[in-house]
């Protein structure tokens, strides 16, 4: 009985440096820090401001986390489908290698992976890649709906303050309502961009199928 040891064909695929790969988890960190920077000190920007100055301002600010939120979310999307891209041209290109020795170097801009033979094994190393790509975004929008929530906190402590001894009116709902649509439309956007990514994989699933049947 011939015994195998899958190991090292495991291992194939998953240690391959990836600048796509790179340039995803650049962007995310970048992302974060800067829902962290949108968010942080709004305390201070409030202080001694009127309840009218600081509907304004929370308001603002709301709007600029919504918007640079859908924006990198939609960026995070563009890359990662650009990868699932890459790495489906990848397999296909080391199918056709597998088949003719003259194709190995044709293409200068696919990925230098070293597949494993065995389609469950590429399969999971597809999978792996594609979660690492989800928890990357949907780290990205928590990091965008947390800002939201802060911005939210600090004009609370800060309009109920300047109200205290003001006869200004300021509108009871505008503000949560506003933080309340934005962040549902973040996490809107997440899912979106979670269902892309999973219909990237289904397609790279098809690419693996196709690519393991033996050449008539």
């Amino acid at each position: 009985m011939l015994i195998l040891d899958n190991t090292v064909e495991a291992e194939k695929g998953k240690n391959v440096p990836d600048s796509t790969h790179d340039e995803i988890k650049s962007f995310h960190s970048s992302s974060v820090s800067k829902a962290a920077e949108m968010a942080a000190g709004f305390a201070n920007a409030l202080a001694g401001l009127s309840p009218s100055d600081i509907v304004q301002r929370t308001g603002g600010r709301l709007d600029s986390l919504h918007s640079e939120g859908v924006h990198r979310l939609s960026e995070m999307c563009c890359i990662a489908v650009s990868q699932l891209l890459n790495l489906g041209k990848s397999v296909i290109h080391n199918a056709n290698k597998a088949q003719d020795a003259a194709a190995a170097d044709d293409d200068e801009d696919i990925l230098n992976i070293d597949w494993p033979a065995d389609s469950i094994e590429k399969a999971k190393t597809m999978r792996m890649k594609t979660q690492s790509m989800t928890g990357y975004l949907e780290a990205v929008a928590i990091s965008f709906v947390t800002g939201i929530s802060d911005v939210a906190e600090a004009y609370a402590v800060a309009i109920k303050s300047a109200t205290a001894d003001s006869p200004e009116v300021v509108p009871a709902k505008s503000i949560q309502d506003k933080v309340n649509s934005f962040s549902e439309d973040l996490h809107l956007n997440r899912t979106t961009a979670v269902g892309k990514i999973q219909d990237g994989l289904h397609f790279l699933a098809y690419v693996i199928l196709t690519t393991s049947m033996p050449a008539v």
